[in-house]
């Protein structure tokens, strides 16, 4: 009986985890981005590691995210690494999006949006 408990304790504790980020709401499913903004200019660029610290806690509708999302795939990626500018995250995916609106999927595609469509639909959630 003490290690169902233990294993219906961790099952959950790892559940809420991995889905803390996403809240639903009447006009839908809201998840975190970290955002830097597209048009300020540094020195040195922000990987994707540093952008929860450097970028805006903001929160996304995802469906108007995903229809933003050019899902057509990039055959050859040119998304920079280096100069990452927003990060989406819905549950286990991941969204990098750097400077010129190229997106990185954590899965491993690579697609393209409009930013200032994005930057239209981010709702401000918490201090910078």
């Amino acid at each position: 009986m003490m290690k169902l408990l233990i294993c219906f304790t961790l099952f959950f504790f790892v559940s809420s985890c991995s889905i803390a980020n996403i809240e639903t709401t009447k006009e839908g499913v809201l998840v975190d981005v970290y955002h830097y903004g597209f048009d300020i200019d540094r020195i040195t660029g922000i990987l994707e590691g540093e952008i929860e610290v450097l970028g805006c806690k903001y929160k996304i509708n995802i469906s108007e995210f995903k229809k933003v999302l050019n899902l057509v795939e990039i055959k050859n990626n040119r998304y920079n690494e280096f100069d990452v500018r927003s990060k989406v995250i819905f549950g286990q995916e991941l969204y990098f999006i750097d400077r010129e609106g190229f997106v990185k999927e954590s899965s491993g595609g690579f697609y393209f949006l409009n930013k200032e469509t994005f930057e239209g639909l981010l709702i401000f959630s918490s201090k910078c």
